[in-house]
């Protein structure tokens, strides 16, 4: 068997996205002490609708910018890797008395081949959908995110 042979039976792997990473945060005030953190409306948060976000100091400078998405009873902050440890460290500095836990768990965010027959394919739409214990989000008709 040559290399081209193998490789032809192998299955293919979604490419992943080493420039991303992910914060998770959990908790009964999870959504609340996320309210007064970030720039979107949190409790507009669906399974199905992932948001784009910001995260501003107290002066108002932009610290980060982030996708949020509500999966396995958590909210999730999907951001650049660069910014990771600085910003899960920094928002732990704010829980005070908040009931919530922040962690940053690896998972492998990569892009999805494929999608649900019976979304729409308006440009406009972001949409989340579950697949194999993994959410695979699509922002503006762009390529599919899969977070495992």
């Amino acid at each position: 068997m040559n290399d081209s042979q193998s490789r032809e039976q192998q299955p293919m792997r979604e490419p992943e996205l080493t420039g991303l990473a992910a914060i998770r945060v959990t908790g009964p005030d999870a959504e609340t002490f996320l309210q007064g953190q970030l720039t979107q409306d949190v409790s507009r948060l669906t399974e199905s609708q992932p948001m784009l976000t910001g995260w501003a100091s107290a002066k108002g400078r932009l610290l980060c910018v982030a996708t949020l998405i509500a999966w396995q009873e958590s909210i999730w902050l999907i951001l650049p890797r660069a910014l990771l440890t600085s910003t899960s460290n920094r928002l732990r500095m704010f829980v005070l008395r908040a009931d919530v836990s922040i962690d940053t768990p690896q998972v492998m965010i990569s892009i999805a081949e494929d999608r649900p027959k019976n979304l729409p394919d308006d440009k406009s739409i972001n949409y989340c959908y579950i697949k194999d214990n993994s959410i695979i989000f699509r922002c503006n008709s762009g390529p599919a995110l899969s977070l495992t």
